[in-house]
């Protein structure tokens, strides 16, 4: 009976933290420090999800309405948006294949970066944190790829490489502005132009954090007349409410699905999705998958992208979203 006791009381404990830390991630959508609760969504709805099936072996009527409750509002929270219906390949041009990875600045094993890209074999790399540890490898990483970094440096933070030719659209800044960790870049592509923005955003609780969201909106804005492809670490997970604002605003859709990237350092696996690939209306079919490890504190994605046959408009209303600069 004791034992008995002891275990409904400690369901019913489990059920009120993980629920409630389900419920006070909803506040994220009035303050970012709230949304980064959101970045435990995944465990949180993996453990709900048992505690609801505990709740209904042990007849724990409370404990089971609370997670189920719970468990319904995490996963409406995570669930991505449908797919677009799949298009007739006929007079399309060739899918493109495109990755995105954090190399990390400390990574330990710089070499893994190389044989994890290259095993890929991308037409686009957008890679982050270049600027340490993995320079010397991201420096004669796919040789013979156009090269655009985002600094006029031997080693910058941001680097894109790219199959086809390829030239940097250097963004406007306000006077006095720090710059987000944003590249930009036109791609030259046989069969026609697009452009890609590698994206590395701080932390949403940072007080760079808006500023910097502001700028990688107008720079969608700005980019997005065309196809528009943006990928990278945008440290927003999966269901937090800056990165559905963000999306929805540019009009762009989330293509990688529930790929948890972080951490991948720590001997378990991931259980963060904070790296994102996003791409406008003019592209169709994706699909996408965790690259192998790459000694890296992310996991890479890679994706198979497919470009409509007829592009079509998309809405101008990102600059409301930062502030109508």
């Amino acid at each position: 009976m004791i034992r008995g006791g002891l275990a409904r009381t400690a369901l019913r404990g489990m059920a009120y933290l993980c629920g409630g830390l389900v419920v006070a991630g909803q506040l994220g959508r009035f303050a970012a420090s709230f949304d980064t609760l959101n970045a435990l969504l995944l465990p949180l709805v993996a453990a709900l999800a048992l505690l609801s099936i505990a709740a209904l072996a042990c007849r724990e009527r409370v404990s089971g309405i609370v997670a189920f409750v719970c468990l319904a509002i995490g996963l409406g929270q995570i669930a991505s948006p449908a797919s677009p219906e799949k298009l007739p390949a006929t007079g399309s041009p060739p899918p493109i294949r495109l990755l995105t990875l954090s190399t990390w600045h400390s990574n330990p094993h710089p070499e893994a970066v190389r044989r994890a890209v290259e095993a890929e074999r991308p037409d686009i790399a957008l890679l982050q944190e270049t600027d340490r540890a993995t320079a010397a490898v991201v420096r004669d990483l796919l040789p013979g790829y156009h090269r655009v970094r985002s600094c006029s440096r031997r080693d910058c933070s941001l680097t894109i490489l790219s199959r086809w030719p390829a030239r940097r659209i250097v963004l406007a800044a306000k006077p006095g502005a720090r710059l987000a960790d944003l590249l930009v870049a036109e791609i030259a592509a046989p069969w026609g132009s697009f452009r890609v923005v590698n994206v590395h955003l701080p932390r949403p609780y940072t007080p760079d954090a808006q500023p910097f969201v502001d700028q990688l909106a107008i720079a969608m804005e700005e980019q997005g007349r065309g196809p528009l492809i943006v990928g990278g670490d945008f440290n927003m997970a999966t269901g937090s409410f800056g990165l559905r604002r963000l999306a929805d605003a540019a009009g762009l859709r989330r293509v990688e699905g529930l790929l948890p990237t972080y951490p991948a350092h720590l001997g378990v696996p991931p259980f963060v999705p904070i790296d994102h690939v996003l791409v406008g209306r003019d592209w169709g079919p994706a699909q996408c998958h965790a690259m192998a490890w790459a000694a890296s504190d992310h996991r890479g994605i890679a994706c198979t992208l497919s470009l409509r046959p007829s592009p079509s408009p998309r809405p101008r209303v990102l600059r409301e979203m930062a502030g109508g600069t």
